[in-house]
This record gives structure tokens, sequence and C-alpha cells, in this order.
């Protein structure tokens, strides 16, 4: 068996360190969703200032788990779409969905869904990444 060499720092923490900041998961999230635009991230997040987007989209970019392409130039048209590396944590994602869905269901929906095994079916597919547009 390999030995490992004194480890640095906690995996879980590194991971914390690129996804851990306030809606930093929830602009992934949104990306697996299909949500492209800085617009669109502002829709669906009414409590996120257009500062606080900037700012996160920058860290991401940097991060290297989302890369920002200008689609037009006038008028300015700016997509975000996940990198490989990004499309990784859709499996983490996904297992925070179903932990909610088995453990804390009130909190997840207005009426009890008739399964629960539906429930993290379509979970499960809308963070499975099969190819650029969202699943």
């Amino acid at each position: 068996m390999m030995a490992i060499k004194q480890i640095k720092r906690c995996p879980v923490e590194v991971t914390l360190q690129c996804i851990g900041k306030k809606w930093a998961l929830h602009i992934i999230r949104d990306m697996f969703q299909g949500k492209t635009r800085f617009s669109d991230f502002l829709k669906v997040n009414p409590k996120l200032s257009t500062k606080s987007l900037a700012i996160r989209l920058r860290e991401l970019e940097k991060m290297g788990l989302i890369e920002k392409t200008i689609k037009d130039k006038t008028p300015l048209l700016i997509e975000y779409h996940l990198t490989e590396k990004g499309k990784a944590l859709g499996a983490t994602i996904r297992e925070l969905a179903i932990f909610s869905i088995k453990h804390n269901p009130s909190d997840v929906f207005e009426e009890m869904p008739e399964s629960f095994d539906d429930a993290i079916k379509e979970v499960t597919q809308r963070f499975s990444f099969q190819s650029d547009a969202p699943a």
C-alpha cells in the first residue's frame, strides 16, 4: 500500500474555500439548471446584489470552476458556463439535495411528494451532466 505524504490541509476545507462563500453554490446550481447570464442569476436569486454576483463570478472563474464567454460585443452579451472542474461538483450538489429531500422534506416541499424516490430521481437528472446543455 502506498503511504500518503503528510496532508497539508483538510480536503473538505479546501473544497469549502472554493464553494463555501455566500452565493457560490447558488450560482453553480443555477448553471446546472441552464442559467448562463448575469441577469438570469439575479432573477432566480432576488436577494443577490449585482456587486456580490460580480465578485462571486470573478472568484469562481479564477478558481477554474466557470468560464466567461463574450457572445456578442454590440450589445455586449456575456455568458458563463461550468468548466469540467465545475461540472464535477454536480454529484456533490445532487447529494446535498438528496440529503434535504430525505432528512428535511418539510423544508423542501410545500406538499409531500407521493414518492420520495421520484423526487430523488428528478434531482438526480437535474444535476447530471451529459453535455453543456442542462439536463
